[in-house]
């Protein structure tokens, strides 16, 4: 009994000295992390675990159960060190013995409750690759050894993180921000989007990413996305209205929903892709930055943190693409705890999709998002559920390999997203918590978003030759001249669509110098329905016969006339639309 009251104590010091949150809410949490795999629990410790043995028992006699040489270190290498070493993001280390000691009851509650290991996508749902989840057996031995006395075995046994498995990445381009950036000590949790020194003057294929960061006691985690041609004047805009290295971010880069190319939480692995995929970088892209810093634990630090690329000049069979699914209309009416919105998308119009990968994402008032595929048949399948959102623990999640989700035609999704507006669930800023208001989809910290990115593959087609591939059998049900219709088939597919608005909308393109004056009458129209139909909602016709019929009727008639006068021939054919 005194031993548990010694250890009570002990943990409860320690807990109060070294256990910080890990965003700026003022809520305590012990920030064990790492990554998931393995199933140590005896056996030879070195092998288990990449602990590295020294000493014996010091003559005790052998104990009959747990010990932390044996069975716990190796049992910590896997699952805690990633983030949990000296040097490491998390707040304390447990590289030894009585470290580990020191925080076994919090860990043993923090273990016991699934808070830690972080893994918030629920594992009913579907099966991800590098799980984060302890096993019940593995959670038993540590509660086992804690109720049994904390046994040590041989003594000066030190965990040390878990190798890599497999190569190590072996780059041909790496990327980093054009300067080191110190986060501001005035924000405990300070995001940071930088543009990369990487130029892509021709389309290039990239066939694994390792995101390696510098300042790593700080970094929480990193993502990296594409901005293609088309998004570099905001680009500049978003940097040159900022003094320090990049431009404060929150939500996304602030350049649109481009999907990430790129990742790394404590204890993230190279990623290699399959055989015959790569992900797709268009001539004249910029990669793009985003960095998550966390200074409760550490002191802030100059920071560099950089991105390895290997890429081939083989085109790829299929190419990795990312499209968001998007829920822009939602709006949480202050003081409701629990707000849901759900919003039905599109699936393929002809051929199956095969999806890859997942990120959901949502900001602070969160509390769960899932989608689900709604099969042509009647049936229902999960494709991602995080039924306990928490904005610090986002990420982008793998199914396993052999194992993609397929959705057919006639397949649709349903997106929900749940929030919690009350008073005491607001974010903290500048040390205050908001107040509680109406809240609608923005980038902002006092917005939200309702969002999931699918990563997939599809046919690759070289460059000039992919945007519109599949829209000929689409638009041979629209009658002659119907624009919304054409409008409708290239919104099928996200590039089409975004090639066809582009050529039609953009600056000297037919739609403004043949109907100018319609298209600012629709302009306020168009922003709502072009994203909504690009991200798999209502179709650009239907969108704007319910939201503005009569300025959607008379652009339509002008743009139908300048299609057939051949105004728009050389947009059209830029986007493989023969004419």
């Amino acid at each position: 009994m005194n031993l548990r009251r010694s250890l009570i104590l002990l943990a409860t010091l320690s807990a109060l000295t070294s256990c910080t949150p890990v965003d700026s809410t003022g809520d305590l949490d012990p920030d064990v992390g790492g990554q998931g795999g393995g199933q140590p629990g005896g056996g030879d410790a070195a092998a288990a675990g990449g602990v590295v043995p020294s000493g014996g028992t010091g003559g005790q006699p052998a104990p009959t159960g747990p010990t932390f040489s044996e069975d716990i270190a190796p049992l910590i290498a896997v699952h805690c060190v990633s983030c949990h070493t000296e040097g490491g993001a998390g707040p304390f280390p447990l590289d030894t013995y009585a470290q580990v000691k020191a925080m076994a009851l919090p860990a043993l509650d923090a273990i016991t409750t699934g808070r830690m290991p972080p893994w918030k996508p629920n594992p009913d749902c579907r099966p991800l690759r590098d799980e984060r989840i302890m096993a019940p057996d593995q959670k038993a031995l540590f509660g086992a050894w804690v109720e049994q006395g904390l046994a040590e075995g041989r003594e000066g046994v030190l965990v040390r993180a878990l190798a890599p498995q497999g190569e190590p990445l072996v780059a041909d381009l790496i990327a980093s921000p054009l300067s080191p950036y110190t986060p501001d000590p005035e924000k405990p949790d300070d995001w940071r989007c930088f543009a990369l020194d990487a130029d892509f003057e021709r389309e290039t294929y990239i066939v694994g990413t390792q995101v390696l960061p510098g300042a790593k006691a700080i970094v929480h985690h990193v993502l990296v996305f594409l901005a293609t041609a088309d998004m570099l004047e905001e680009l500049e805009v978003l940097e040159a209205e900022d003094p320090q290295p990049g431009y404060t971010c929150f939500g996304g880069t602030g350049l649109g929903n481009t999907g990430p190319v790129g990742a790394w939480v404590p204890g993230s692995q190279p990623q290699v892709f399959d055989p015959g995929t790569a992900i797709v970088v268009p001539a004249g892209s910029k990669l793009i930055m985003q960095v998550h810093y966390n200074t409760l634990a550490n002191p802030p630090a100059a920071d560099l943190t950089e991105y390895y690329v290997t890429t081939t000049e083989t085109p790829p069979e299929f190419a990795i693409r990312t499209q968001p699914q998007v829920n822009l209309d939602i709006l949480i009416p202050a003081g409701d705890p629990h707000s849901v919105h759900v919003q039905e998308i599109n699936g393929p119009a002809r051929t199956p999709l095969e999806i890859i990968g997942i990120g959901p994402h949502m900001h602070k008032l969160g509390t769960q998002i899932k989608v689900d595929i709604l099969r042509a048949d009647g049936t229902r399948e999960c494709l991602v559920d995080v039924p306990d959102w928490d904005f610090s623990w986002q990420g982008g999640y793998r199914l396993r390999a052999g194992e993609p989700a397929i959705v057919n035609p006639g397949d649709r999704f349903e997106l929900t997203c749940i929030y919690d507006n009350t008073p005491e669930n607001q974010p903290v800023m500048n040390g205050e918590r908001l107040e509680t208001r109406d809240v609608q989809w923005g980038e902002k910290t006092t917005d939200e978003m309702c969002l999931n990115y699918i990563t997939t593959i599809t046919p690759y087609s070289p460059e000039g030759q992919l945007a519109c591939a599949s829209y000929l059998e689409c638009e041979m049900t629209c009658e002659q001249g119907d624009t919304l219709c054409l409008l409708d088939c290239g919104s099928q597919d996200l590039e089409c669509g975004q090639c066809i608005i582009g050529e039609l909308f953009g600056p000297m393109k037919c739609g403004r110098t043949e109907c100018g004056g319609d298209l600012a009458a629709a302009a306020d129209c168009l922003r709502t329905c072009i994203p909504e139909a690009l991200t798999g909602g209502r179709s650009v016709s239907v969108c704007m016969e319910s939201t503005c019929p009569m300025e959607g009727d008379a652009l339509a008639v002008c743009l139908d006339a300048a299609i057939a006068t051949g105004a728009c021939d050389e947009g059209l054919t830029a986007c493989n639309i023969p004419r």
